[in-house]
């Protein structure tokens, strides 16, 4: 409440988004009189495989985008983003190197990241202490907090 713009500047918001490509937007119509039934151009394809979803992480603050990362996600039974695939695809891989350039380039800075089960592990709890990563608390079930949100709104849209 008492942050002014410069505290917000160095906050680095980052967030996972399922994307999916392949998936409908709305229904489509189709008219056809009685002798068209059948005939081509009175017909929408339909395939019955699963759409393709891709699991993207990636993180904003002020002025800079971060980069973007097709996460390997399983999915699926025991296959959800798990403490140890956060830490070693998106901690370790990339966050590291990430948030030193931020640092050198803009003094401190600041993690949110939401409350996901990955995000909050004791385990991701322990690697972000480890590297003095400082965080700011992110309100429960609060995403439009978060100004990546509508970033990954924009991508989809795009896709």
């Amino acid at each position: 409440m008492h942050w002014k713009l410069e505290d917000w500047a160095q906050v680095l918001y980052l967030d996972e988004a399922y994307v999916v490509l392949g998936e409908s937007k709305g229904t489509v119509y189709v008219t056809w009189t009685a002798d068209e039934v059948f005939h081509n151009d009175c017909m929408v394809l339909k395939y019955k495989q699963s759409d393709l979803r891709v699991m993207v992480w990636g993180c904003i603050m002020e002025g800079v985008k971060g980069p973007l990362v097709i996460l390997e996600y399983p999915g699926g039974r025991g296959g959800g983003m798990t403490a140890a695939r956060y830490q070693d695809q998106v901690l370790d891989k990339v966050v590291h190197n990430f948030c030193q350039k931020m640092c050198e380039e803009q003094g401190q800075v600041l993690f949110q990241q939401d409350g996901a089960s990955s995000h909050t592990a004791k385990s991701t709890t322990a690697w972000l202490d480890c590297n003095s990563v400082e965080r700011i608390r992110h309100p429960a079930a609060s995403p439009d907090v978060n100004p990546i949100e509508p970033v990954w709104h924009d991508l989809k849209e795009l896709i």
